[in-house]
């Protein structure tokens, strides 16, 4: 404990050899019931269930583990509030990002920064902002109106980038949706973001500050532009106020209006949640769900914005609950779909729709008409993805507890951060089926683990929050990642925002792609043993010219993580 005192013994367990290398194709399984070690060397794990006595760590306080022969590691805090400074850093770290206004923020080293407004001069453009597509900024001038858009300002800034894009509606989602599920534990308004103070959760006005930028550009027939996108990526030593680059507003796409109606209407449920009229948002994502159906193929739609489409109607099914029959047409179908093949694995877009529809159904019982056999196939459906996916598919199969898809490689992205769509673990989706092998203690303990190794429980010991540190009660010689590819700090000379969490450990060479190590190892600069043959999760250069390793984005790290941790904040954990 904080005076020294051991509180509790025991043995570690048994060394886990490097059975296999990894391939970076995807999941690994040994078949035979043997966690994967993924880590590129032999780890022994330190049992962690209530049998070894774990779990009866419930006075609050700090504590360490000792090991001998090897050392202590840093202080971690057992307490009901420990996750609520770590969301609300996350917070801020988002906030940092807004585009347009002039803004004052943390920085890593305990400083503050401001950042005045930004001027961009937006043009209207015929393009559709389609990904990462060869030729896609010659096509925004090439399709340009010339028409100036004085209303295009607002959203996020991306990482180094200072665009915003459609993408960043699930980020939106996910703020609202904490508010919505948890309005007294996680409505504070007082997280020291630039909103704190005016009344609202500081996480719903940070939700409507991207969706209410597209919300003004909506067009009347519902169309709902994609992005605000620079021509080239940002001019070297030019920050966002500064910008010399042709700034665009891409036009409407089938994904833009996908994601847009699924916000909007996340939003709109928030604030009727905390008694705020939400009918505004309400609107402007059925004519957004409406335009995309009768406009079903604008624009390059990933895999994932197709399965969002049954995600985003879902969303704005259960905006009115006044139908005589309770049953909405969008969830129906989508149920019996799932009667028909009753142990599919949903895409997690699909099943993140579903979980909105559970929590109603838990919720607000008599607001949903859905028969018994429609509960249990939606629960059955839910859960046996979620175990497949998320436990089975990653953190019960890794020497580490990683939480990450199935499909994705142990690292780009796949480790920092639990991924997108992880916070329906901590979801109360009712009475489950047994079948499915989901209890709640079993998907809160790989939705912690999984959330540790960004907190630092990981090879490196090394936090991929930035600031981590600085929250009081974290020991000072905390190592938190610095060198992020933050563009106007970095241009600026300063420390990088705190509470921005990066994409972490990347492979050098993955598929016969070669990342841009040649600015790490210059010339001749020789390191042994070489770094290609690192183990995987040592394997970080903290480098901000890597994008693979030092970037991040408003959806994918950001929000994913302030997501999980917000949920593990609000839910009561048995001590």
């Amino acid at each position: 404990d904080d005076a020294g005192r051991p509180v509790l013994t025991g043995s570690l367990g048994e060394v886990i050899e490097e059975t296999q290398p990894d391939d970076y194709t995807g999941l690994r399984g040994l078949g035979d019931g043997r966690v994967v070690n993924r880590a590129g060397v032999p780890v022994r794990p330190i049992p962690l269930g209530e049998a070894e006595g774990f779990a009866s760590l419930a006075s609050p306080g700090p504590y360490r583990i000792r090991v001998v022969g090897v050392g202590c590691s840093q202080p971690f805090h057992v307490g009901r509030d420990v996750y609520r400074p770590v969301w609300e850093l996350l917070l801020r770290g988002l906030h940092a990002h807004r585009r347009n206004v002039a803004l004052t923020y943390e920085l890593t080293d305990g400083t503050t920064f401001s950042r005045p407004a930004v001027e961009d001069r937006v043009l209207a453009t015929a393009a559709t902002f389609d990904g990462m597509e060869d030729g896609r900024f010659a096509a925004y001038e090439a399709q340009s109106t010339g028409e100036v858009v004085t209303a295009a300002r607002g959203g996020w800034m991306d990482a180094g980038d200072f665009d915003a894009n459609h993408h960043h509606a699930t980020a939106a989602g996910v703020l609202a949706d904490l508010v919505r599920r948890h309005p007294e534990r996680l409505g504070s308004d007082t997280t020291g973001t630039g909103d704190s103070g005016n009344g609202r959760p500081d996480l719903l006005d940070e939700a409507l500050w991207h969706v209410d930028a597209f919300l003004t550009l909506q067009r009347d027939d519902g169309g709902v532009p994609s992005a605000i996108e620079y021509r080239e990526h940002p001019n070297q030593l030019e920050p966002s106020w500064l910008n010399t680059l042709p700034v665009y507003l891409t036009a409407p796409s089938t994904a833009s209006a996908y994601h847009f109606a699924l916000a909007a209407a996340k939003c709109s449920r928030a604030l009727d949640a905390i008694g705020e009229d939400g009918s505004r948002y309400a609107e402007a994502a059925r004519a957004a769900l409406q335009w995309s159906e009768q406009n079903p193929s604008v624009g390059v739609l990933y895999e994932r914005d197709k399965q969002t489409a049954d995600w985003a109607a879902m969303e704005v099914a259960l905006l009115d609950p006044a139908r005589e029959d309770g049953r909405p047409a969008a969830i129906v179908d989508f149920l019996a779909e799932l009667a028909a093949n009753p142990w599919q694995i949903l895409p997690i877009p699909r099943a993140e729709g579903l979980a909105s529809v559970l929590d109603v159904v838990v919720s607000d019982p008599g607001r949903l008409a859905l028969t018994e056999d429609e509960r249990l196939v939606a629960r059955r459906a839910l859960a046996t993805t979620l175990v497949k996916v998320y436990l089975e598919g990653s953190a019960e199969q890794s020497a580490f507890g990683v939480v990450k898809h199935g499909w994705a490689p142990i690292s780009y992205g796949g480790t920092s951060t639990p991924p997108p769509g992880v916070q329906l673990l901590a979801y109360d989706l009712g009475e489950l089926p047994p079948e499915t092998k989901l209890t709640p203690s079993r998907a809160v303990s790989a939705t912690v683990g999984g959330v540790a190794f960004a907190m630092g429980g990981n090879p490196l010991n090394r936090a991929y929050v930035t600031g981590l540190p600085l929250l009081p009660g974290v020991d000072d010689g905390s190592r938190a990642v610095r060198n992020i590819l933050h563009l106007d700090t970095r241009y600026a000379g300063r420390a990088a925002p705190a509470g921005v969490v990066v994409y972490g450990n990347s492979v050098a060479v993955r598929d016969g792609i070669s990342w841009p190590v040649q600015g790490v190892f210059v010339g001749e600069q020789q390191i042994e043993p070489e770094y290609t043959r690192w183990p995987t999760l040592e394997n970080l250069h903290e480098f901000w010219l890597w994008p693979a390793q030092m970037e991040y984005t408003i959806f994918q790290s950001g929000a994913a993580l302030l997501g999980v941790v917000g949920e593990l904040d609000a839910i009561e954990l048995a001590p």
